[in-house]
């Protein structure tokens, strides 16, 4: 949604919805891994293998010859999540709290996309 639509009072009447992707493995690290709900390989299999598995994707895991479709991070790192956002949206409920694990690398099809705060190489 565009922000003239998020931006709508009462807020209410905007567009539901928030961005999720660029906090959501921490928010689960920090929620579910290290309290002891899930392991992080729990983690991973809900995260990627599952999901895969339900599209019917041949994707959610590491093997010769398929697609190098990576997330590369550091699972003790904490950081404080700010409204400076990579995507156009920056509409999330959890702009000040602390997490763990934060996002170092992103390699999609075998190329680097993403490095620490920078984005399309």
């Amino acid at each position: 949604h565009s922000a003239e639509e998020k931006a709508v009072e009462p807020v209410w009447k905007a567009p539901s919805g928030i961005i999720g992707l660029e906090t959501a493995l921490a928010l689960a690290v920090t929620n579910l891994v290290k309290p002891g709900h899930l392991t992080m390989v729990q983690l991973m299999e809900k995260m990627s293998l599952n999901p895969a598995k339900l599209y019917r994707f041949d994707k959610g895991s590491v093997a010769e010859g398929a697609d190098a479709d990576l997330v590369i991070f550091d699972e003790n790192e904490t950081w404080t999540v700010t409204d400076n956002f990579r995507s156009k949206s920056n509409n999330s409920p959890f702009i000040g709290q602390t997490l763990t694990g934060r996002v170092k690398y992103t390699v999609c099809g075998g190329k680097l996309v993403y490095r620490d705060g920078q984005t399309a190489f």
